[in-house]
């Protein structure tokens, strides 16, 4: 169930509120994995090098999952029936407040919202000064701004920030390479900055890796799983390395991937009802 309704939040839809996304990452799928137990999306615009990148009219390109909240588990959108947690009043003042994290924008939107900030999110006061009533409240670092900052150089000249590098290439320069995507960009050192020399486009071949891998000492489930994923197969976490295997296999018939996916599932779920029974 990753896109569930939230009555409750339906009246902010006119304030940038677009939905909530259960079980993963609006942007990167259901099953995907975030170490918080929840998250917004409240970067309005695209920004490369801390500029915000335009089209050919000179608009700001706008994200396309601005004004989701993001939330690992069901869980934990109600503290009781008709109560929304305090988690989702905490992810909402994030979406009304664009582009703000854990700064006074957004602490004075949370108080306005009544929701509890705690110590973690509050102005943290220097320790150590010569008069007790002159202590200094320094805020919280805004982590948005701090990880624009720190982007890598070389994601202003490829304008891709999940490029990773490579190593050197024979032309020139060193190659950097999208994982997902399967671009390649070759990047020179000119002066102080740095040029794109050439771009290649492709697409991660996981199948191919696995099929070389199998003639060594077989593919491990890692590697299964990416490949499964590759192919949008959902439920892929909760298969087992036979099951992946044969969801790979080139002869298996859809019906027969909907029903390892629908077992997968159901000794996932009798397994997770077991363990509850027996931590009570």
């Amino acid at each position: 169930m990753p896109v569930v309704e939230f009555p409750e939040f339906e009246k902010y839809k006119t304030q940038g509120y677009q939905g909530t996304f259960v079980g993963g990452c609006v942007e990167r799928g259901d099953g995907s994995s975030f170490r918080a137990k929840a998250h917004a999306h409240n970067e309005p615009y695209i920004k490369i090098f801390g500029n915000i990148v335009k089209d050919e009219h000179g608009n700001p390109k706008v994200w396309e999952h601005f004004g989701w909240i993001c939330v690992r588990s069901a869980k934990r959108l109600y503290t009781r029936p008709g109560q929304p947690s305090n988690l989702m009043w905490h992810e909402l003042c994030h979406i009304l407040t664009p582009g703000h994290s854990h700064d006074d924008v957004w602490r004075a939107k949370a108080r306005e919202y009544g929701v509890y900030i705690g110590k973690r999110y509050a102005k943290q006061r220097r320790t150590g000064m010569a008069k007790k009533d002159a202590a200094v409240e320094v805020a919280v670092p805004d982590t948005q701004a701090a990880k624009e900052v720190s982007v890598d150089p070389i994601v202003a000249v490829t304008g891709d920030p999940q490029a990773r590098k490579m190593g050197k290439a024979k032309a020139g320069g060193e190659w950097f390479k999208n994982d997902k995507t399967g671009t390649l960009y070759r990047v020179e050192k000119v002066g102080s900055g740095y040029e794109l020399k050439e771009t290649r486009k492709g697409q991660v071949d996981a199948e191919k890796t696995l099929n070389k891998r199998a003639k060594n000492d077989g593919a491990t489930r890692s590697e299964l799983m990416l490949a499964v994923k590759e192919k949008k197969i959902a439920n892929f976490r909760v298969m087992n390395k036979e099951e992946l295997a044969e969801v790979l296999k080139p002869g298996t018939t859809p019906t027969r991937i909907k029903t390892i996916q629908e077992g997968a599932v159901k000794r996932w779920k009798s397994g997770w009802k077991f363990n509850k029974k027996t931590d009570k």
